[in-house]
C-alpha cells in the first residue's frame, strides 16, 4: 500500500510540474508575450469620427475607437500637440476647431505595456466659419495667470474686398491689452497685388475699443478675394476662469465702389 501511494503521489508531482512549467513557458498560451508563438499585437481601430480626408462643417467632433483581444489601454494625439496618458477611455472631444486642417491619431498597448507598431490616423478638414466673415485665429488659447498671448483676425472667404472697419475690444473681462500689428506690407492678405495698405487707427477709451481703419493703396488689383490675416492681437491674461472676446456688429468691409457688405460671421 505504501508503494502504492508513493507512485501516486510521484504521478501527481510530475504532472503539477508539468503544468507549472507550461503556464510559465513564454512560448506556449502567452498573446501578450511578444517572444511568444502566440502573441497577438495589440490593435486600435477607430470606430466613429470624421472620415480620412473629408470636411467637416461644425468646429467640434467626436472621435471613438475600440482594440482588439490583446489590446488594454490606448492614447492619442490631436494636431501633433502632446500625447494623452494611456488609459482604458475609448472617446474623445474636441471643440473650438480652427477652420484648416486637423489629424487624429491613436494607437494601443497590452496589459505588458508593449505597443502597437502602428499609428492609426485621421486627417481631416474644418470649415464651420461661412464667409464672408471675421474671426480669431486661432479660436483657443489655453494659458495661465499673467501669461501673454498672440491671436490673430482673419477675414474668412470674402469677395471684392477694398477695404475694412475694425472694432477690437481691448480689454475684455479677464483680459489686458498689451500691443497689436497691421499686416499691411510684403506678404499680407490685403496687400496681395497692391502697393501698401493705409491704416488709420483710433483708440475709443469711451468704449474701450481698438478702432481701425484698412484701405488698399493703387496697386494691380483694386480688389482681393479669400481668406487671410488682417491684424495681429496681444493681450496677457489676468482672469481666473475662461473668458472670452466677442467681434463686435460694427465691422464692416467695402468694395471698390465703396459699398459696404456685412459680414455674415463674426466668430
Amino acid at each position: 500500500m505504501r508503494r502504492l501511494i508513493l507512485s501516486m503521489a510521484v504521478c501527481i508531482l510530475f504532472s503539477l510540474m508539468w503544468q507549472c512549467e507550461t503556464f510559465l513557458d513564454p512560448e506556449l498560451n502567452n498573446p501578450i508575450d511578444s517572444t511568444s508563438s502566440d502573441y497577438v499585437e495589440p490593435k486600435s481601430m477607430i470606430l466613429e469620427g470624421p472620415a480620412y480626408n473629408s470636411v467637416v462643417n461644425t468646429d467640434e467632433v467626436t472621435f471613438r475607437w475600440t482594440g482588439n483581444e490583446t489590446a488594454h489601454e490606448y492614447k492619442y494625439l490631436f494636431d501633433n500637440l502632446e500625447w494623452s496618458d494611456w488609459s482604458t477611455d475609448t472617446v474623445a472631444h474636441f471643440q473650438y476647431l480652427d477652420d484648416d486642417y486637423h489629424v487624429f491619431s491613436v494607437k494601443a498597448r497590452n496589459s505588458a505595456k508593449v505597443e502597437e507598431d502602428s499609428i492609426h490616423a485621421r486627417i481631416f478638414r474644418v470649415d464651420a466659419v461661412q464667409g464672408p466673415a471675421l474671426r480669431f485665429y486661432p479660436r483657443h488659447v489655453s494659458v495661465v495667470q499673467n501669461e501673454v498671448f498672440t491671436v490673430e483676425i482673419y477675414a474668412e472667404e470674402v469677395i471684392d474686398m477694398a477695404g475694412v472697419y475694425l472694432e477690437i475690444p481691448m480689454n475684455p473681462e479677464g483680459l489686458e491689452y498689451v500691443s497689436h500689428m497691421v499686416y499691411s506690407s510684403g506678404d499680407a492678405f490685403l496687400a496681395k497685388n497692391s502697393d501698401n495698405v493705409l491704416s488709420v487707427e483710433e483708440t475709443d477709451e469711451t468704449n474701450d475699443r481698438l478702432k481701425i481703419t484698412l484701405a488698399r493703396v493703387s496697386g494691380t488689383a483694386p480688389e482681393v478675394d479669400g481668406t487671410g490675416a488682417l491684424i495681429q492681437m496681444i493681450y496677457r491674461y489676468t482672469g481666473t476662469m475662461d473668458t472670452q472676446i466677442e467681434i463686435p456688429s460694427t465691422c464692416y468691409y467695402q468694395n471698390e465702389a465703396m459699398e459696404d457688405i456685412v459680414f455674415v460671421e463674426l466668430v
